[in-house]
């Protein structure tokens, strides 16, 4: 530390003053210093005071939003809890429904007047035929669970299970459209078509438009070999209202069109199948099938690979998965008509 002024202050009588090594006095530096460190905390103060402020909005908007999770969580609650009410009620009219006789009431027909020489009408056995359920009960509601039950099975191509559930539906409700037309198609899967014949013509008597009907009937005509009457069939069943009926209808008439050897035709249709039902595994494997047959085997791996990715476990993931390792291995294919 200088004392440059520190001698001529005692000389002239006056305070001598302090200054540092600049020659700055220092209570000039130490009011600068002052200054800037009051600065300093004036400005910590404001940053703290705007802190507390954000943080006290942030504090609020979470509590905002606690009390909107809370009360939609309420709303969620009581919706549950009316659904639940409303499911038990459906449930109590099911039961409810499921205890009435629900007999088909069919007239007794008029007796002649005495006086009258013509005898009673006497049925015949179409007649008969056509009224199953006049002296049964028709359990409409059980037929329907073993109707779903066939249609599962059959898709999952468990066709012996299938036969057994849909003559069940048809045990509970004769005559039901739906089972008569599936039944006939597990027949028809199952190679029995003498078997499909009968039911298949019984619905199509009651619903001759029947888009399902349809389609089986065109799947029944082509293993017949009527192929000119089953394309046509096939045609209308793809182009009608029915999902269902229209898939199958593309991937029945593919395996015609590849059967009359219209390869290109097959698979522009097993394509539309596959747009839409993308997990109709079985148009996979004879997608590949038609590629194989044709020539085109890499076309034929690609289409058997997509249908093993597409399920693994169902039958017809397997057999694509089978075909591929039969490839690989160098071994003949052994095709699967279904």
């Amino acid at each position: 530390m200088s004392t440059a002024h520190e001698e001529g202050g005692r000389e002239n009588g006056r305070r001598p003053e302090w200054v540092d090594v600049s020659g700055q006095p220092l209570s000039s530096r130490l009011a600068q210093l002052a200054e800037t460190l009051e600065r300093a905390i004036a400005e910590a103060e404001q940053r703290t005071d705007e802190s507390a402020e954000a943080a006290a909005r942030e504090g609020q908007r979470a509590a905002q939003l606690k009390d909107d999770i809370i009360a939609c969580f309420r709303e969620a609650d009581a919706a549950l809890t009316a659904a639940q009410s409303a499911k038990d009620a459906v449930k109590a009219l099911a039961e409810r429904w499921k205890t009435l006789r629900a007999v088909v009431p069919v007239a007794a027909p008029a007796a002649p007047p005495v006086s009258s020489p013509v005898s009673s009408p006497v049925s015949s056995p179409a007649s008969s035929a056509a009224s199953p359920a006049v002296s049964g009960r028709v359990d409409l509601l059980g037929a329907s669970t073993f109707v779903e039950k066939g249609w599962n099975l059959l898709s999952l191509g468990q066709v012996p299970e299938a036969i057994v559930a849909l003559q069940k539906a048809l045990a509970l409700a004769p005559g039901q459209v739906e089972a008569l037309v599936l039944l006939a198609w597990a027949y028809v899967n199952d190679g029995q078509l003498d078997a499909a014949h009968a039911p298949l013509e019984q619905a199509r008597a009651q619903s001759p438009d029947d888009a399902l009907a349809v389609m089986v009937w065109g799947r029944w005509l082509a293993l017949q070999g009527h192929f000119t009457d089953a394309d046509r069939c096939l045609e209308q069943a793809m182009t009608s209202g029915d999902g269902r009926a229209a898939l199958y209808a593309h991937l029945y008439r593919a395996q015609l069109q590849r059967t009359l050897g219209a390869h290109d035709a097959a698979a522009l249709t097993l394509r539309q199948a596959l747009q839409k039902g993308p997990n109709l595994v079985q148009a996979w494997y004879e997608l590949g099938r038609t590629h194989w047959e044709c020539g085109r085997r890499a076309d034929a791996l690609q289409a058997w690979q997509s249908g093993s990715a597409a399920n693994k476990f169902s039958p017809w993931g397997k057999r694509c998965a089978a075909l591929l390792d039969l490839v690989a291995a160098n071994q003949e294919l052994v095709f699967v008509d279904s």
